[in-house]
């Protein structure tokens, strides 16, 4: 038995530690590197950062993270290049960071000259057009700390296929070509940067938000031919029963008026002879007759001709107007309308 002994106990804590190796090469050192960094151990959370950012993977906002962590971590830890660097790194994926914010005032000054790095250099972008000549699209990278590697360029031109994908090195402009692209109706396309390391720099766009060009024409078919925008246009019918309310409305007023002179006259006068105190109540009663007449005829000729107008008003949008023309006339004999049709 004892002759076993020490093989088997070897064995077994042999068979611990590979199973611990698998376990470490499985986990996320990102996420580990988070815990330590919370339980202020910065010691343990900087190798497990530098870790997680060397192995590549990560979106752009993990990244920010990662390199806070090594950031903050090496400040504490006195290594304040190395510090630098990582905050130059978080302000360059996204400007608006404040990764001093549990820093000591006396380690503070190093995002201090982060960020009087990117006050005297361009910031760094990535923007995409159509080419020129129309062969497909170009990407244009501003990197001044030389960390993008790769412009991964996705496209597709039909909305029912996958996105394909094409990559290629980081130029200050990489033209990415697209067979047929002037005369293609429609693409969809979105593009990505990554660093040495392959984690993502810089995104625009996805497969689910692409940018899109299209070029399809837009053809609008109407059942009838269109001969006009607006529907019927009823300004001269309404102008005539306007009138015709206003004349009605005013003869009416005065013949009230005039049947309050002949009840006055009444009162004074005997067989049709008014004394001359009543000449001012006479001359009243016979104006207010004259008014309320020819108040009553131009609201009469005003109602006639809005509705002989409203008749000759097209309802439809689709039927091309007739020319039609109204001519009121007033003379000695009479008054009336002359139509055109």
């Amino acid at each position: 038995m004892r002759v076993w002994t020490l093989p088997l106990f070897t064995l077994g804590f042999s068979a611990i530690l590979a199973m611990q190796s698998v376990s470490f090469a499985d986990s996320d050192p990102m996420e580990a590197a988070q815990k330590a960094y919370d339980a202020v151990d910065f010691e343990t959370a900087l190798p497990l950062a530098r870790a997680a950012r060397d192995r590549g993977g990560y979106s752009q906002k993990a990244l920010v993270r990662i390199n806070t962590i090594i950031g903050i971590c090496t400040a504490q830890l006195g290594q304040t290049d190395e510090a630098i660097d990582a905050f130059r790194m978080v302000l360059m994926l996204d400007p608006n960071a404040r990764p001093d914010d549990k820093l000591s005032p006396e380690l503070k000054v190093l995002v201090m000259k982060a960020r009087s790095y990117w006050r005297s250099h361009d910031a760094f972008s990535v923007s995409e057009k159509p080419t020129a000549d129309g062969l497909g699209i170009a990407v244009t990278v501003v990197d001044p700390l030389g960390v993008a590697s790769d412009v991964h360029f996705h496209y597709r031109v039909d909305r029912t296929n996958a996105f394909g994908e094409v990559k290629q090195s980081v130029q200050p402009t990489t033209v990415f070509a697209i067979p047929g692209f002037s005369s293609l109706e429609h693409v969809e396309y979105w593009v990505s940067v990554d660093d040495h390391h392959g984690n993502i720099v810089a995104q625009m766009g996805s497969d689910s938000e692409p940018a899109i060009i299209d070029r399809a024409p837009h053809v609008m078919i109407f059942p009838f031919e269109r001969t006009r925008d607006r529907g019927p246009d009823y300004t001269w019918p309404v102008a005539g029963f306007v009138v015709g309310a206003v004349g009605i409305g005013f003869g009416t007023a005065f013949g009230f008026a005039a049947i309050g002179n002949k009840k006055d006259l009444d009162a004074h006068c005997v067989s049709g002879s008014c004394p001359p105190t009543e000449q001012s109540a006479l001359n009243a009663f016979r104006l207010n007759g004259a008014l309320s007449t020819v108040s009553f005829i131009v609201g009469a000729v005003g109602v006639s001709f809005g509705s002989i107008s409203l008749a000759l008003t097209k309802k439809s949008i689709y039927e091309a107007p007739r020319s039609a023309r109204l001519t009121p006339w007033i003379g000695p004999q009479g008054f009336g309308i002359l139509g055109e049709f």
